[in-house]
């Protein structure tokens, strides 16, 4: 008789206060936490993603969040994570995260995504990262994006759908209408710069929410296939902030709208 088994995550469980991985491979996992780790934080904890390559990794179809990392940071005191130099290639997550789900209770927080590649990323929340915060007055939570090139193959979407199981009009809606590659909940500062976006279909680059913003800048984004494209960015309950660079904010937006409808 041949059963069944599930994983809890794909590579490993870390209940870590460190944790550093540079120059690795990961491909070809599975896990209903995470596709290839669940790292369960510790005190203050410090998680670096280097130079490292992740293919072909997914949750397993049921109610499950973080196609490749799901971290638990809400036993921590404080949180610093660095993903740099990553490539990240046909990941799929059922839930939220499909790169990355992550969630604390610290007001200490640090992340830093940058020069990432990302082809075929897929979730119904948080394609490549799902961000979520607990909301402090007097918090320091700092997200930091910067230098992500980012394609989609329409082909490999479908394949995704396809896995989908038993869903409700209101749950195909929200799939198709209503996905976002980064959605952040309650950070006290997001910067982000330098995008290049090739062919994002039917999703949005930024959900935010529930948040107090110092800074928000995109630099540079190019949509060379965008008739699939989505709102550019979500930005909700906004609290302190500065009208006049709310205003540059949203003439910036409007000015690569201008030049994406006209390509």
């Amino acid at each position: 008789m041949i059963f069944q088994i599930q994983s809890l995550t794909g590579h490993g469980q870390f209940l870590v206060e460190e944790l550093n991985i540079s120059e690795c491979q990961f491909e070809q996992s599975k896990g209903s936490l995470g596709g290839a780790f669940h790292i369960i934080a510790q005190k203050n904890t410090v998680i670096n993603i280097l130079n490292s390559s992740f293919y072909n990794l997914s949750t397993t179809f049921f109610t499950n969040n973080g196609g490749a990392f799901y971290l638990d940071g809400t036993s921590s005191l404080s949180l610093i994570v660095g993903i740099i130099k990553v490539k990240v290639e046909n990941i799929f997550a059922q839930h939220n995260g499909g790169f990355l789900y992550l969630k604390s209770q610290s007001s200490q927080i640090s992340i830093n995504i940058k020069e990432i590649n990302l082809s075929n990323v897929y979730a119904k929340n948080g394609s490549f990262a799902y961000l979520k915060f607990s909301f402090f007055s007097k918090s320091q939570i700092e997200v930091q994006i910067n230098n992500i090139l980012f394609n989609n193959n329409k082909k490999v979407f479908i394949d995704y759908l396809n896995q989908q199981k038993s869903l409700s009009r209101l749950e195909v809606s929200s799939l198709l209408n209503n996905r976002f590659l980064f959605y952040i909940d309650s950070a006290a500062k997001v910067i982000s710069q330098n995008f290049k976006i090739e062919n994002l279909i039917l999703e949005s680059a930024f959900i935010i929410n529930n948040s107090i913003y110092k800074h928000i800048g995109f630099l540079i984004v190019q949509q060379t296939q965008h008739h699939h494209l989505s709102k550019l960015c979500h930005i909700h309950q906004i609290a302190f902030y500065n009208q006049i660079k709310l205003k540059k904010i949203l003439q910036l937006l409007c000015s690569i709208l201008k030049s994406i409808m006209q390509e």
